[in-house]
């Protein structure tokens, strides 16, 4: 299974990637929506992981490209927020996201979630 995690902290980025990978996952990395683009021109993820708040090109208009585009239209999102307001919440959502999650994230749960996501 490939993941795309798309966050702009690198040691976050980095620790989802190790903890994806030890279970066998191929994980590519973007630290901000226009990369993730970019790689998938490349590659096309089963799961795309996006923080909201980001440089350039944050985790809710990324999902709103992906929507517009067949070709990535049914790639499941989960969206990985600090943010408190559930207004974040509700447009990640209503955009078609698969699952919101609040950080700071336990790897139990990141592999729980995109397990969950990808059946």
């Amino acid at each position: 299974m490939i993941v795309l995690i798309v966050e702009d902290s690198s040691d976050l980025r980095s620790l989802f990637a190790r903890v994806l990978q030890r279970r066998g996952f191929r994980v590519y990395e973007a630290s901000n929506g226009r990369e993730a683009l970019a790689c998938l021109l490349e590659v096309k993820p089963d799961v795309i992981l996006t923080d909201v708040m980001m440089p350039e090109m944050d985790g809710i208009e990324l999902i709103r490209h992906l929507r517009s585009r067949p070709s990535t239209a049914e790639i499941p999102v989960v969206v990985m927020t600090a943010a408190e307001s559930d207004e974040v919440k509700r447009e990640a959502r209503r955009l078609g996201a698969a699952d919101v999650l609040a950080k700071p994230l336990e790897p139990r749960t990141l592999l729980e979630r995109v397990n969950d996501v990808r059946r």
